[in-house]
């Protein structure tokens, strides 16, 4: 299921966009798993076959004729006007959203075959297309968007058609990543899901720069579920000032680190300095410690170094013999999110700026 994730022993956490082409606050969601003793749950994690040469090459012909000459499409989900689009949408279309924290889905087109096809509901195909970062062009990889008017045993093609990376894992095993609130009350999470994952060139150029496709198919299981996929697991700004606000609130923890705020960031949003290190008895005793520097999320899309980061940070404040003798010889500076403003705003690689903080370090 998602909820709101604000307690009443912190201030309310606010996500801030700064920037006029998104929402100003963005709604947070949290993917909360339930029972999860459940013996029955299942979990997908593996990757799937790795895709020929000659499979990338004749995949868009594939695709095409697949389609049919007759094919047309029209716009279900624009994320500048969204309510509009969802007064218009037909009973059967998917009901898409990116509106909410780390999101980025700018448009859904549904493709309408002039075909026998069209009758069918329990096959559909839709074109997607992805902001590129803040203040920038060259960048759209990050996807995590929600879908819902899902009914049990529906088949749906996902085509994200305006991606820049010119290789993916997607093309060696990586599939998508799907979260489904009904299966979330029986102990189910995060779930590698897709058939018939492609990522190939398309005939769209951006700048003389050739555009990509992320192309796989995913069968819905459950009626009226809501489903979110994502191109990783998401790890929100949010998420991160949760962390450390419940290590503050640890007395077995906060007596081994200080927070304290190293920047405001161009959109208003706090920069974290964390020290991690065992009390000393004097100032001679630190001064004799080394110091180990750790930052992660400088590229919004790497959200596995924030699940890592958090790891170490959980680590390095516990009761453990290993982490005592760390905090005893070293002093840890940790920026465990250096491009919250990318963070929040579904950026894949650059700051507010349009910039790569990356060689700016």
């Amino acid at each position: 299921m998602a909820s709101d994730t604000t307690t009443p022993s912190s201030p309310p956490i606010v996500a801030k966009t700064g920037t006029s082409t998104r929402v100003q606050s963005l709604p947070i969601i949290t993917h909360i798993v339930t029972n999860t003793n459940n013996s029955k749950s299942k979990v997908n994690l593996e990757f799937g076959p790795t895709v020929t040469d000659l499979q990338r090459i004749t995949t868009p012909l594939e695709q095409q004729r697949l389609r049919g000459e007759n094919a047309t499409s029209r716009c279900v989900y624009h994320y500048e006007d969204r309510y509009r689009f969802c007064r218009i949408l037909s009973a059967s279309d998917l009901v898409f959203d990116s509106h909410f924290e780390s999101g980025n889905l700018l448009k859904a087109r549904r493709i309408s075959f002039g075909d026998k096809r069209d009758l069918d509901n329990l096959f559909h195909e839709y074109d997607i297309e992805l902001h590129h970062d803040i203040h920038s062009v060259g960048h759209r990889q990050w996807f995590y968007f929600r879908c819902s008017n899902v009914i049990a045993g529906q088949q749906v093609k996902f085509n994200i058609t305006n991606l820049a990376k010119s290789d993916s894992l997607f093309n060696y095993g990586m599939k998508p990543l799907m979260f489904s609130e009904t299966d979330a009350t029986s102990g189910t999470g995060w779930m590698r899901v897709g058939e018939n994952v492609r990522y190939y060139p398309n005939s769209k150029t951006q700048k003389k720069k050739r555009l990509y496709t992320l192309t796989f198919t995913h069968t819905f299981e459950h009626s009226g579920d809501t489903c979110f996929f994502a191109y990783g697991y998401p790890y929100t700004y949010t998420e991160m000032q949760q962390f450390l606000n419940s290590c503050e609130a640890n007395p077995e923890k906060s007596a081994y680190f200080t927070r304290e705020l190293l920047c405001k960031t161009l959109a208003g949003n706090n920069c974290d300095l964390l020290t991690i290190t065992e009390p000393a008895e004097d100032e001679d005793e630190l001064k004799k410690r080394e110091g180990v520097v750790i930052s992660a999320r400088v590229h919004p899309g790497e959200t596995n170094a924030s699940w890592i980061c958090e790891g170490i940070i959980d680590f390095l404040l516990g009761q453990s013999e290993d982490a005592l003798l760390l905090r005893s010889n070293y002093i840890f500076k940790i920026i465990p999110m250096l491009n919250p403003d990318g963070v929040i705003n579904g950026n894949y690689r650059t700051s507010m700026a349009g910039g790569d903080l990356h060689p700016q370090r």
